[in-house]
């Protein structure tokens, strides 16, 4: 499998766990604060973003891992080699440490543009239709 191929998937992870972990967490603090008195704090905006945006990142390395730790046990099994060499030469090189910092970056960019453009579209659609004169 190529970098790009693994990038793609690990980059796809990444930002789909952030958005459900957003939804989820907002969900949760939502139903929390929604009876009589509540003993929990509500929690801030920010808080819920900065925990989901590190648990996307973090799950986007583990499977960017797993997909090369797949990717070489195939290439171990054709090439009659050891999988933990080729996982050990490939995770620790200069071009995936690169391409994993890319990939951290990519991951925030692509979900504070995801919540900017899912904001517009709250913000626009009752525009659109009238609602707001």
């Amino acid at each position: 499998m190529d970098d790009d191929r693994k990038f793609e998937i690990s980059s796809a992870v990444g930002t789909t766990v952030f958005f459900i972990s957003c939804i989820g967490i907002g969900s949760y603090e939502e139903a929390v604060h929604e009876g009589h008195e509540s003993i929990h704090k509500k929690l801030p905006m920010e808080t819920v973003f900065t925990s989901s945006l590190v648990t996307g990142i973090v799950l986007a390395i583990i499977t960017w891992l797993i997909v090369t730790f797949w990717d070489c046990l195939k290439r171990a099994k054709k090439d009659e080699l050891t999988t933990w060499g080729l996982f050990k030469k490939e995770v620790f090189s200069k071009n995936t440490l690169l391409a994993l910092t890319i990939l951290i970056v990519v991951s925030v960019l692509v979900a504070f543009l995801g919540i900017l453009f899912i904001a517009l579209a709250i913000f626009f659609l009752p525009l659109l239709k009238g609602k707001f004169k």
